[in-house]
C-alpha cells in the first residue's frame, strides 16, 4: 500500500512538473544567458560592514562579536544605511556556506557572477580566488585543491563607493554608470546571480552565434579555456526551433588538434528571421565530449537577424526600419518587476500601445530577465555600457586616463560576451554624453567593441560630434524645459541640412524635465494652475517628435518612459488619466510615434477670421508595405487630446474626409486649404488617420483666430503719430492700417501726443531730434513707444541711457507670459492664451534680450520665464510715459508676408491706443 501511494505521488509530481514546465517553459529554461551544469548561490548570505583590514576570509576570525546581518542575494546590500553612509562606506563583506557532493567537488569548477558594484575580491575555503575591479560580470577558474565534498565557505569583500579608486578630481576610474551623478545610487549590490559552473578540463567560455541570412547558416564563434592539454575530442552542435522544438540544423566534427578559438558553421532548414513583428527564437545545444565523456555542455537562445546601415539608413533583415522608443533608467531595481507579467506589460504591451519598438537602457545594461522578454515579445534594446559622463569633464591625468581606459575595455568585454546572443539587443551604446574622450571612444573603444561582437551596431550617445562614429546621434535634453521658443525647430532643420552622408541620424534623449516642474510650467504658461499644465509635455513632445520625423530622423527616444507607463503610475499610486491611456504622454506618443501618420507642418499659429489657411501635410509611412488610410481634417473648438476623443471630433466646426495611399517607407508632402472660422477664438486643427486593425492617430495644432475689426476698433481716435527711426517697413505698415504720421517732434508739444521709435539705431544716426529734446517732449506729457526688438544685438548694449537707464542681458530660455493679469487697456482683446506659442519657427514673439536692471518706477507687463526678465515695460517720466518693448513684433506686421501675425499687430495697436 505504501508503495502504491508513493508511486501515485511520483506520477502526480511528474504530471504537475510537466504542466509547470509547459506553462513556464521560456522562463525556466533560460534564467541565465548560458545554461549549463551549475548550482546557484542565490539566497541568504551574511553581511558585515567594513571592520578594518581584519582577515575576515579566515573562518576562525568569524567570531560572534562581529556585527553580521542577513542579506538576500541578488539585491542591494545597504538598504539599512543612510545615503550618506552608503556614499562613505569603503567596503563590506558577505559570506555563506554551500554544499558540494563528492562528484561535484571532483569536477573542474568556475565561479561566476553577473555584476557586483563596485567590484569584489573572493575567497573560497580561505584561499583567494581572484579580484574583479569593475562592476561587470566576472569569471574565475577555481584551482583543483580548493573545493571539498560537503560544506564549503565563500567570502566576498565588496568595494563600496568610498573605496572605489578615484582620480584627483574625484571621479571613479572604473565605469559606474549613474554612480557619478547625484541621483545615482551609491549602494553596493549583487546583480542577478552568483553561481558555480561545472566542467571537465575544457570550458566553453564564450559562444557567439553569428547569423548569415543569405547563406542560411549560423556561425558559432567559440572561445574555450583548457585546463590540461589533450589531442582530440568531438564537438556536437544541434539547433532547434523553440516554437516547436524541431531540430533544424546540426554539426558534428572531430577535433584532432583542439583549438581554443574556433568557428563552426551550422546550416539551418527553413530559417525564420527574428523581428519585432515575429520574434522567432532558436535554441543552440553545444556538447564537447571525449571518448564518450562529456567535457562541457552549453545551451542558449539566439535569433536569426541582421541589422545593418545601408546608404545611411537602418535595415533589419534587409528591410528598412526606424527606431521609435524611449529610455529605461534602471527600472529593474523595483521588486514588482520580479514578476514576469509585469515586465511583459511594461516593455512589450504598454510600449506597443505607444507605438514604441525599442528602449535604450540608460546608464547600464539590462538584466537577462528583461532581455528575455525582449527576445520573446519583439522589444529591441540599445544596451548602454556604464561609461557615463553626462557632459562632465573628469580632468584625468595621463596616468589616470590609462587606468580608466583599461578598465573601460575590460568592463565592456565582460558585458558584451554575457549578453551578445540575445537578438533583442540590436546596438551597443558605448558611452553617454562624453565631451572629452570622443577620439579614443570612436577609435580604440569602438574597434574593441566591434571586434568582440561584429553582429551589432555601436554608437556613442549624445557625445562630441565629428568623430569616427557609424551613427550620428544627438541629445537635446534642454529643448523642452529651458529652450528658446522656436529654436528647436530651427535646430532640427539645421541638423537635417548638416546630416552626415552614410550615417543614420538619431536623437536618443529629448523631452527631459531638466529642473523643477513647477518652474518649467510657469515658464510656459505663467501658472502651475493653468488648465493646459497636465498636457504641456505631451503637446511639446508631439510637435518635436513629428518635426524630427518629418526631417527624416532614424532613431527617436524621448525621456523617460517610467513617467508615462500605466504599470509604473499604478505602483506609485498616481491616478490614471484615462482607462485606455494612463498619461497624456502615452496618448501623445501613440499618435506621434505611429508608423503611419499624417503630420501637420504649421509654423504659424495666429490667423485672421475667414482666412483660407494653406498648410502642408506630411504623409509618413515607416512600414514596408503600402497602406491605404482614411484621412479626416478637422477644426474643433476643443482639444482632441492626442488620441483623439470622438466627442470632440463629432462637434467639429470643419470636416474634410478622403482616402490616401501611403507609399511604403516614404514621406510625401501635399498642400491643403481650409477656411478658418468666422468667430475669433482658440481652435485646433487636426488630421486624423484611421486604418484597419489600429487605433486612430492624430496630428494636432492649437491655433488662434483674430478678428481684424476688433484690432482696429477705435483706431480713428488716433489722428496722427510721430514716427522716428523709421524705415520702409514702418511706413508700409502705417499705410496698411491707415494711420497718418509725421517724422519730427512738434515745436510746441501737444498734450499726449504719441511718438513711435521704430528703430533705435536709425533714430540715433539719422534723426534731427536729439535725445534731450525727446526727453522734454515726454516730460510735458508725450508718450514714447520704443520698439527695441531686433535692434539690440546680443552684445547687450543699450543706446538710450541718456533718456532712460536700463541694462540688458541675454536669456536663452523661456516663454512669454503676462506679468500682470489685470485687464488693462494694454491687453484689451489679448487673452493670456494668445501669448502661449510652443515650438514655433516664425511668429513666436520671443527675443533673446531681456531687461536686467530697470527703473524702480517701471511697470512690468510681459516677462520672459520669470518675474526678473521683463521684455515689455512702461516708465512714468514727468507728465508722460516711455514704453520699451523687446518682444519680436515689428517684423510680423506686414500682411503680405508669411511672418504676418495679427496678435503682434493687435498688441502694437494697443500700445498706440492705451
Amino acid at each position: 500500500m505504501k508503495f502504491m501511494i508513493t508511486y501515485k505521488v511520483i506520477i502526480i509530481f511528474m504530471i504537475v512538473g510537466m504542466s509547470l514546465h509547459s506553462q513556464e517553459k521560456i522562463t525556466n529554461l533560460f534564467p541565465q544567458d548560458y545554461m549549463r551544469d551549475s548550482i546557484s548561490l542565490k539566497g541568504k548570505w551574511r553581511r558585515l560592514l567594513e571592520n578594518g583590514n581584519k582577515e575576515i576570509w579566515k573562518q576562525q576570525k568569524l567570531d560572534k562579536t562581529h556585527k553580521w546581518r542577513n542579506v538576500i542575494i541578488p539585491g542591494y546590500l545597504m538598504n539599512d544605511l543612510s545615503k550618506q553612509k552608503q556614499k562613505q562606506l569603503k567596503h563590506l563583506w558577505i559570506k555563506r556556506v554551500f554544499t558540494l557532493n563528492p562528484k561535484q567537488a571532483k569536477r573542474d569548477i568556475v565561479l561566476k557572477w553577473d555584476g557586483i558594484r563596485y567590484g569584489a575580491t573572493v575567497w573560497i575555503n580561505e584561499i583567494k580566488i581572484g579580484v574583479k575591479k569593475t562592476i561587470s560580470p566576472a569569471t574565475f577558474f577555481i584551482p583543483s585543491n580548493v573545493m571539498k565534498p560537503g560544506k564549503n565557505f565563500i567570502v566576498l569583500k565588496i568595494t563600496g563607493w568610498g573605496g572605489v579608486q578615484k582620480s584627483k578630481s574625484g571621479y571613479p576610474l572604473i565605469p559606474t554608470g549613474s554612480g557619478i551623478v547625484f541621483w545615482g545610487s551609491k549602494q553596493s549590490y549583487v546583480r542577478n546571480d552568483i553561481r558555480l559552473d561545472f566542467y571537465d578540463n575544457v570550458y566553453l567560455k564564450h559562444i557567439l552565434a553569428i547569423p548569415n541570412i543569405k547563406k542560411k547558416i549560423v556561425t558559432m564563434k567559440i572561445r574555450s579555456e583548457v585546463k590540461n592539454e589533450f589531442e582530440d575530442c568531438m564537438l556536437i552542435i544541434n539547433v532547434f526551433s523553440e516554437k516547436n522544438n524541431l531540430l533544424v540544423g546540426s554539426h558534428k566534427s572531430s577535433l584532432i588538434n583542439f583549438n581554443k578559438n574556433m568557428s563552426k558553421d551550422v546550416a539551418l532548414k527553413n530559417i525564420i528571421l527574428w523581428s519585432p513583428e515575429n520574434p522567432h527564437l532558436y535554441i543552440a545545444d553545444l556538447t564537447l565530449q571525449r571518448k564518450g565523456r562529456i567535457l562541457d555542455k552549453v545551451r542558449f537562445r539566439f535569433g536569426m537577424r541582421e541589422l545593418k546601415i545601408i546608404k545611411g539608413q537602418y535595415e533589419l533583415n534587409k528591410t528598412p526600419i526606424k527606431f521609435r522608443g524611449s529610455n529605461l533608467v534602471t527600472e529593474w531595481k523595483y521588486d514588482f518587476f520580479k514578476i514576469k507579467q509585469n515586465r511583459v506589460d511594461y516593455i512589450a504591451n504598454e510600449a506597443k500601445l505607444m507605438n514604441l519598438n525599442c528602449f535604450r537602457t540608460h546608464t547600464t545594461l539590462p538584466p537577462t530577465s528583461w532581455v528575455n522578454v525582449g527576445d520573446e515579445y519583439g522589444t529591441m534594446f540599445l544596451a548602454e555600457l556604464p561609461i557615463l559622463y553626462n557632459t562632465r569633464k573628469f580632468k584625468l591625468s595621463k596616468e589616470e586616463e590609462e587606468i580608466w581606459h583599461e578598465n573601460c575595455l575590460e568592463d565592456s568585454k565582460s558585458w558584451i560576451t554575457k549578453l551578445w546572443n540575445h537578438p533583442s539587443i540590436v546596438m551597443w551604446v558605448i558611452s553617454n554624453e562624453s565631451m572629452q574622450d570622443g577620439k579614443w571612444e570612436s577609435t580604440t573603444l569602438f574597434d574593441h567593441v566591434k571586434n568582440i561582437d561584429p553582429t551589432r551596431l555601436a554608437f556613442r550617445s549624445g557625445g562630441e560630434t565629428g568623430m569616427k562614429d557609424e551613427i550620428q546621434d544627438v541629445h537635446t535634453c534642454w529643448e523642452f524645459t529651458q529652450n528658446q521658443e522656436g529654436n528647436f525647430i530651427k535646430k532640427i532643420n539645421k541638423m537635417k541640412l548638416s546630416r552626415i552622408k552614410g550615417k543614420p541620424l538619431g536623437n536618443s534623449e529629448y523631452m527631459n524635465w531638466m529642473g523643477s516642474k513647477k518652474v518649467i510650467i510657469e515658464r510656459y504658461l505663467g501658472s502651475v494652475d493653468h488648465p493646459d499644465a497636465p498636457y504641456l509635455q505631451a503637446t511639446i513632445s508631439m510637435e518635436d517628435t513629428e518635426a524630427m520625423r518629418r526631417a527624416g530622423f532614424d532613431l527617436l527616444l524621448p525621456y523617460m518612459y517610467a513617467h508615462w507607463s500605466k504599470l509604473m503610475n499604478q505602483k506609485k499610486k498616481i491616478p490614471l488619466w484615462r482607462k485606455d491611456f494612463p498619461t497624456p504622454m502615452s496618448a501623445s506618443l501613440h499618435s506621434s510615434m505611429a508608423p503611419v501618420l499624417a503630420s501637420i507642418s504649421l509654423p504659424n499659429r495666429n490667423f485672421l477670421t475667414n482666412q483660407k489657411l494653406k498648410f502642408p501635410i506630411h504623409y509618413i509611412n515607416e512600414l514596408n508595405k503600402k497602406i491605404v488610410g482614411e484621412i479626416t481634417i478637422y477644426i474643433t473648438s476643443e482639444d482632441p487630446l492626442f488620441v483623439p476623443i470622438p466627442e470632440v471630433l463629432q462637434a467639429a466646426i470643419y470636416k474634410q474626409e478622403f482616402k490616401y495611399s501611403f507609399k511604403a517607407n516614404s514621406i510625401k508632402i501635399k498642400n491643403y486649404k481650409i477656411k478658418l472660422p468666422k468667430q475669433e477664438g482658440i481652435y485646433y486643427v487636426s488630421v486624423v488617420v484611421n486604418r484597419d486593425g489600429t487605433k486612430a492617430v492624430v496630428s494636432q495644432r492649437k491655433i488662434k483666430v483674430f478678428n481684424l475689426d476688433l484690432s482696429i476698433k477705435n483706431l480713428d481716435k488716433i489722428k496722427q503719430i510721430i514716427l522716428l527711426g523709421q524705415d520702409a517697413n514702418s511706413k508700409k505698415w502705417l499705410k496698411q492700417i491707415g494711420i497718418n504720421y509725421k517724422t519730427a517732434l512738434p515745436e510746441t508739444n501737444q498734450q499726449k501726443e504719441i511718438c513711435l521709435i521704430w528703430n533705435i539705431s536709425n533714430f540715433i544716426e539719422n534723426s534731427s531730434t536729439s535725445i534731450k529734446v525727446l526727453g522734454e517732449f515726454i516730460k510735458k506729457g508725450g508718450k514714447v513707444i520704443i520698439l527695441a526688438d531686433g535692434d539690440q544685438d546680443e552684445d547687450r548694449k543699450w543706446e538710450l541711457n541718456e533718456l532712460i537707464k536700463i541694462s540688458l542681458k541675454v536669456k536663452k530660455f523661456g516663454r512669454n507670459f503676462r506679468y500682470n493679469e489685470k485687464l488693462i487697456p494694454l491687453f484689451k482683446n489679448i487673452k493670456p492664451e494668445y501669448l502661449y506659442r510652443p515650438n514655433l519657427l516664425i511668429n513666436h514673439g520671443i527675443s533673446r534680450i531681456v531687461m536686467n536692471v530697470i527703473p524702480p518706477k517701471a511697470n512690468k507687463h510681459i516677462c520672459k520665464s520669470d518675474d526678473n526678465s521683463p521684455i515689455l515695460i512702461d516708465v512714468p517720466h514727468g507728465k508722460g510715459n516711455i514704453m520699451i518693448n523687446f518682444m519680436e513684433l515689428k517684423s510680423r506686421l506686414l500682411n503680405n508676408k508669411k511672418t504676418y501675425d495679427p496678435m503682434a499687430e493687435r498688441l502694437i495697436l494697443n500700445f498706440l491706443l492705451r
